[in-house]
């Protein structure tokens, strides 16, 4: 991350049970890579796991799945689970998802982990940590009869940029200046990332929505929102786009869904103007996407195609602005980011 045109390095951890895919530049599972720590070992092998002391990898048929060792003791190499006389294990925790919660949603049941360090509390209806810090970069968790919590939600107030849902999902951004609950692109470098997004599934109940504002000239396209790599390998999953329309003052927004099931749509083109907020929305059921663009809550498009399947998961991470070479950064101005994984209705 560049600070005052300096580059920092910043140490970040896999979320517990995955690990680091240098080819794919993105924490997944271990079935799903070669960077398999059980590789060639036999089963019912323990093998120690990076970051916490209190955890293992335990191996049965090649594949690799993440333990924890029960409170009040550590994990040592030959020994398997011993006691930590020395409380070194203190501050850490581990959670091998034992505990989970059953959740009766308008669409279906869903069953969602609670995030390492935490424990499902039917009171409150939410993951709550047992002690001390803990890590909440986990799956999405959503809870109740009849509601669907946000998966992602940023408002871009206050100093920092950060998702304030229940996932608290890590946000890396650099020459942004958020002022009065927006985000400024200050320059053709400025850009915003999720990198927890990045080889997240989608599903087929989804809904994302973006509040922005263009600015005075985009003579190049420019992504307000993608998950595009930039090597070409995968075109985006999702993106919406902008650039200069032959109307003065306005400019040609596109947004594109795709799904396993897409037809020959998906995408859609809207004239809409600049140097004004506006809500775009993708709403996706199963079987019918729907993009709309709101100026002020009033209406001013709305588009609908029929689609199947879940959403193509991508590689890349949800981004705002784009690094890459063949598109411009966005100039313009954020004010909310809503993503849910759920059926709102």
């Amino acid at each position: 991350m560049a600070v005052d045109g300096t580059t920092s390095g910043f140490l970040q951890f896999c979320s517990f049970g995955t690990v680091w895919d240098s080819n794919n530049i993105a924490c997944v599972w271990p079935s799903s890579t070669i960077v398999n720590p059980c590789t060639n070992q036999t089963s019912g092998k323990m093998m120690k796991y990076y970051s916490h002391c209190s955890a293992y990898w335990y191996c049965s048929g090649g594949s690799a799945t993440s333990k924890c060792c029960p409170p009040g003791e550590k994990f040592q190499e030959d020994l398997g689970c011993i006691s930590d006389g020395t409380s070194q294990c203190e501050d850490e925790f581990c959670n091998d998802f034992s505990t989970t919660a059953n959740l009766s949603m308008p669409c279906s049941l869903q069953s969602s982990d609670c995030p390492a360090g935490t424990t499902f509390d039917e009171l409150g209806c939410t993951c709550q940590k047992n002690s001390g810090e803990y890590n909440i970069r986990e799956a999405f968790f959503w809870c109740g009869l009849d509601v669907c919590h946000a998966g992602i939600d940023i408002p871009f107030t206050g100093n920092n940029i950060e998702d304030v849902s229940m996932n608290r999902f890590y946000v890396e951004y650099d020459k942004i200046n958020v002022t009065g609950g927006t985000a400024i692109f200050q320059n053709n470098q400025s850009h915003i990332s999720i990198p927890g997004t990045a080889n997240m599934p989608m599903g087929t109940d989804l809904y994302i929505s973006i509040t922005f504002k263009v600015g005075d000239s985009v003579p190049i396209l420019q992504a307000v929102l993608e998950n595009k790599r930039c090597d070409g390998a995968e075109e985006p999953s999702t993106s919406i786009t902008v650039l200069d329309s032959s109307i003065t003052g306005y400019v040609d927004l596109d947004v594109k869904l795709l799904t396993e099931g897409s037809p020959g749509q998906n995408n859609v083109k809207f004239t809409v103007p600049k140097n004004i907020w506006l809500e775009t929305s993708i709403r996706y059921d199963g079987q019918t996407v729907t993009v709309s663009v709101f100026k002020e809550s009033n209406l001013l498009h709305q588009t609908s195609w029929q689609s199947t399947g879940p959403v193509l998961v991508r590689r890349s991470p949800i981004g705002f602005g784009s690094l890459c070479s063949d598109y411009a950064n966005f100039t313009g101005s954020l004010r909310q980011f809503l993503l849910y994984r759920c059926d709102m209705v």
